[in-house]
C-alpha cells in the first residue's frame, strides 16, 4: 500500500493555542480556520518557524485572491479580510481541495515540494537538517549523526536520523528557504535558499490570524524586482516548478515557496509507523538573492526578499571611462554577540521613498505604516520578529541562528520625532557600551593593560601596544565579559523605553539613561572584582575608573553630573 501524509489535515504545523497556553499541531486547514484561537507558530528552530509562516501566507495569497467587483484595490480587499476577523472557512475548503493532492507528502507523481524523477543514490536525511551534525560535522546543536558505510557493501549499516512524515515536511519547507550554499562531493553545488543570507522580519499580532494579515501585504512588489503577474502563483500549482521558469520567480507568491532543493523522501514502516530515513537530494532552482560571497562586498540582486531589510550601500569604482559610484544593497544579517535592538532606530525608519540610494525595509513594515490611522489606531502596540541563521561558507550546515523580538507601537511609523528619542538613547548607549569592549582604548582595555604589565605609564597608555603584550590584553579583558554582561541587563529596559517613550518621551528617556549609567557602572565594577584586591589590582583599578567615570560622562553628557551622578 502507498503511504500518504496529506498535509491539508494531517497533524503537523507547529501551533501556540491562547488561553491557557499550549503547543499542539494542526493541519493546514485548521491553522487557518482556528487562526483566531492560537498565539502563532512555534517551529524547532527559528528559520523552522519563518518558513513555515511563509508557506501560510502562500496559501492564503491563492485562496483568497483579489477579486473584481469584491474591492477596488488590495488596500480595500485586505480591510475586507481584516474586519471579517477570520478566514472564510467555505473559501478556503474550496481551495485545498482543487490542489489536494499536490499537499500528500508521498504521492507517487507529484510529492509536496519533492521531485519525483530525481534519481540520484540515497542518503540520510540529515541534509534536511542544516543544523545536524553528520558526516564530519562539529556536531553543534544535535548528537544524531549519520553512521559510516560498509566497506564490503553500497547500503549504510544504519540510518541513525529518523524523521516522523510531519518533522520531514517542516524540515522540507525549511530547506527550501534556508537552504545553505556548500558544496557536496564533486559535482554538487548547492546555492544559497531565499532566506538563507538576512534577517527575515515579521510583524506579529496578538492572534494568528493578526500575524498573518499584518503580513499579507500588496504582492505586487516591483521595487523589490517582483512585479504582479497573473501567471504568479506556488510552486504546488505548478506541473513542474523545476522547469518551468528556471530562471527567475514568476513573484512574490512563488518566491514564497521557491524550490531551492530537488528532494525525494523515502517513507518506510516501522513498527506500524512511516517514517523517513533516505531520501534522494540534488540541488534545485537558483535566483539572485542576498548574496555577499564577492569577498564580502555587496553585489546587485536580481530579487530582493521583501521580508528582509536591505541596507542602500554606495561605493566607489574606477574602470577605463573614470571613476562612477556603484550603489547596491545588502541585507541586514545575524550577528553572534549583538543583539538586533541596538540599532532599532535603523530598523524602524521608513525612508520617504524607494529609490536605489535609501534602504529598503520589510514590506510589511511600510504595508501597516499605510493602514494607520485608517485601518489601524496608532495607539495599538504589536511585535517586530527577526529569524536569522548563520552558516560557513562552503558548508552547507547552519553554526547559528537566533529568534528577536522587538515592541513595535504604530506610533514610531508615523513619527520622526520619536525616532530621534530612541536615536538619542540607543547613541548614548553605544558610546557608554564603547567604554566596555575589550579592545584600544576602552577603559577594560586601560583595565586589563595595568594587570598585565602595572608600570604602564601615561604616555604608553594613549598608544596601542602590539605583538603579544597586545594580544594577552585582550584575552584577559574578553575573560571578563562585561560588555555582554552590560548590553543582556539593558534589554529588558530597552523593550520599557520603547512603549514608554510613545507615551512619557522626556521621561521615559531620562529614566533610560539613568539606567545605562547604573548598568555601565555595574558591569565596570565587575571588572574591577576580576582584576584582584591585591595592590596591583587596586592600583590598576583607581586609574582604569579615572578613564571610565571620563568616558561615561562623555556619553551621557549633560545627564551626568561632574559627581558621577545623574543630573
Amino acid at each position: 500500500m502507498t503511504p500518504s501524509f496529506n498535509l491539508v489535515d494531517e497533524k503537523w504545523l507547529p501551533v501556540v493555542r491562547r488561553g491557557p497556553v499550549r503547543q499542539e499541531f494542526l493541519g493546514l486547514r485548521d491553522v487557518l480556520r482556528k487562526a483566531r484561537e492560537c498565539a502563532g507558530l512555534l517551529g524547532a528552530t527559528p528559520p523552522e518557524t519563518a518558513a513555515l509562516y511563509r508557506l501560510l501566507l502562500a496559501v492564503l495569497y491563492r485562496a483568497f485572491p483579489l477579486e473584481t467587483g469584491e474591492a477596488r484595490d488590495y488596500e480595500e480587499h485586505w480591510r475586507i479580510l481584516w474586519n471579517r476577523g477570520a478566514f472564510d472557512a467555505k473559501r478556503l475548503d474550496e481551495y485545498l481541495e482543487v490542489w489536494l493532492g499536490r499537499f500528500d507528502l508521498f504521492h507517487p507523481e507529484r510529492p509536496f515540494y519533492q521531485d519525483a524523477r530525481l534519481q540520484r543514490s540515497l542518503e540520510s536525511v540529515s541534509s534536511l537538517l542544516p543544523h545536524a551534525a553528520s558526516g564530519a560535522d562539529a556536531t553543534l546543536f544535535d548528537h544524531s549523526v549519520k553512521n559510516l558505510r560498509n566497506r564490503k557493501s553500497e547500503e549504510p549499516e544504519s540510518w541513525t536520523m529518523t524523521l516522523t512524515p510531519a518533522e520531514a515536511a517542516r524540515a522540507l519547507v525549511m530547506i527550501h528557504a534556508y537552504g545553505p550554499a556548500g558544496t557536496k562531493g564533486r559535482e554538487l553545488q548547492f546555492k544559497l535558499g531565499p532566506c538563507a543570507n538576512g534577517l527575515l522580519f515579521f510583524l506579529e499580532g496578538d492572534t494568528l490570524f493578526e500575524t498573518l494579515m499584518l503580513n499579507l501585504c500588496d504582492p505586487d512588489l516591483r521595487s523589490y524586482r517582483l512585479p504582479a503577474r497573473p501567471d504568479d502563483r506556488p510552486a504546488w500549482e505548478m506541473d513542474d516548478p523545476y522547469e518551468e521558469h528556471p530562471n527567475r520567480p514568476l513573484g512574490y507568491i512563488d518566491y514564497l515557496t521557491w524550490q531551492n532543493r530537488r528532494v525525494l523522501l523515502q517513507p518506510e514502516t516501522s513498527n506500524g509507523r512511516i517514517v523517513v530515513r533516505k531520501m534522494m537530494y540534488a540541488p534545485g532552482l537558483s535566483v539572485g538573492t542576498a548574496t555577499q560571497e564577492s569577498g564580502g562586498e555587496p553585489v546587485t540582486n536580481s530579487v530582493f526578499n521583501p521580508q528582509m531589510h536591505w541596507r542602500a550601500s554606495t561605493q566607489a569604482s574606477r574602470s577605463s571611462r573614470g571613476s562612477k559610484e556603484k550603489r547596491s544593497h545588502y541585507p541586514v544579517r545575524l550577528e553572534p554577540g549583538k543583539a538586533l535592538w541596538r540599532d532599532a532606530e535603523v530598523l524602524l525608519r521608513l525612508p520617504p521613498d524607494e529609490s536605489k540610494g535609501r534602504d529598503k525595509p520589510p514590506r510589511c513594515l511600510a504595508w501597516v505604516e499605510g493602514l494607520v490611522p485608517s485601518l489601524l489606531p496608532i495607539e495599538r502596540v504589536y511585535r517586530y520578529l527577526a529569524f536569522g541563521a548563520a552558516g560557513e561558507r562552503g558548508k552547507d550546515k547552519t553554526y547559528y541562528y537566533r529568534m528577536e523580538v522587538m515592541p513595535l507601537p504604530l506610533a514610531y511609523l508615523k513619527s520622526e520625532e520619536l525616532l530621534s528619542r530612541l536615536s538619542q538613547g540607543l547613541r548614548a548607549a553605544r558610546t557608554a557600551g564603547r567604554a566596555l569592549e575589550s579592545s584600544f582604548p576602552s577603559a577594560i582595555y586601560t583595565l586589563a593593560r595595568l594587570v598585565v604589565r602595572p608600570t604602564t605609564g601615561d604616555d604608553e597608555l594613549a598608544q596601542a601596544p602590539s605583538g603579544d603584550e597586545g594580544k594577552s590584553i585582550v584575552r584577559l579583558a574578553d575573560s571578563w565579559s562585561v560588555e555582554r554582561h552590560y548590553w543582556s541587563q539593558l534589554e529588558l529596559h530597552f523593550h520599557q523605553l520603547v512603549e514608554n517613550l510613545s507615551r512619557e518621551s522626556e521621561q521615559a528617556l531620562a529614566q533610560w539613561l539613568r539606567q545605562v549609567r547604573r548598568l555601565a557602572w555595574e558591569s565596570f565594577e565587575q571588572a574591577e572584582d576580576y582584576a584582584g584586591h591585591g595592590l596591583r589590582g587596586q592600583r590598576a583599578v583607581a586609574r582604569a575608573r579615572d578613564q571610565f567615570h571620563a568616558d561615561l560622562a562623555r556619553a551621557l553628557g549633560d545627564h551626568y553630573s561632574d559627581e558621577g551622578e545623574m543630573a
